[in-house]
């Protein structure tokens, strides 16, 4: 039997013995999904490192790492076959916990078909904007009061945006003053 012989660190064999249990057909997708998240994390390869170690493509190991994000019941149904990738990745979609726990409830009860799930999903999504937090708001006026436009805050988590609007090019030059003086 023909074999390579090399000689390695410790955390090279680490990482080769990583790579090579995520090739077994046999491995969960949230095992494939920590593996790769691992070898992300732990040995600092990037995305496109991962994909090409282990013979998969970019978008397959990023969507496969997102599936660490779904809740625990979720990703405990997806570890035992109880509900399928379609399935999870559609969850993946919704902004709370709470609602990829409802729809993940609904889906087991009703034994709902992938496209179910993303239909549930699609609508869920377009449900009426929750109002803003009254932080949210007073900063919005705040900065309409400041700048004289409409403002509009969108804010997910720690991260958001801030939209502010102009109705010519005069009242762009004219915001663009306003936030140099300002700053």
């Amino acid at each position: 039997m023909p074999a390579i012989v090399r000689t390695t660190t410790d955390h090279e064999k680490l990482e080769l013995a990583i790579i090579e249990n995520v090739q077994r057909v046999d491995l969960s997708p949230i095992d494939e999904a920590f593996s790769f998240k691992r070898l992300h994390d732990e040995f600092g390869l990037s995305l496109d490192q991962v994909a090409e170690r282990v013979g998969k493509s970019r978008p397959h190991v990023s969507n496969m790492i997102r599936l660490l994000d779904l809740p625990d019941a979720a990703k405990d149904a997806l570890g035992t076959g109880k509900i399928t990738m379609g399935k999870a990745r559609a969850l993946l979609s919704l902004s709370t916990e709470s609602e990829q726990l409802d729809v993940l409830r609904s889906m087991l009860g009703e034994g709902m078909t992938t496209r179910q799930v993303e239909a549930a999903v699609q609508v869920r999504m377009h449900r009426a904007p929750k109002p803003k937090a009254a932080d949210v708001q007073y900063l919005e006026s705040e900065l309409r009061t400041t700048l004289g436009t409409k403002v509009t805050i969108s804010k997910r988590g720690d991260k958001g945006t801030i939209v502010v609007d102009f109705y010519s090019n005069e009242e762009l030059e004219n915001l663009v003053a306003r936030l140099r003086r300002l700053g």
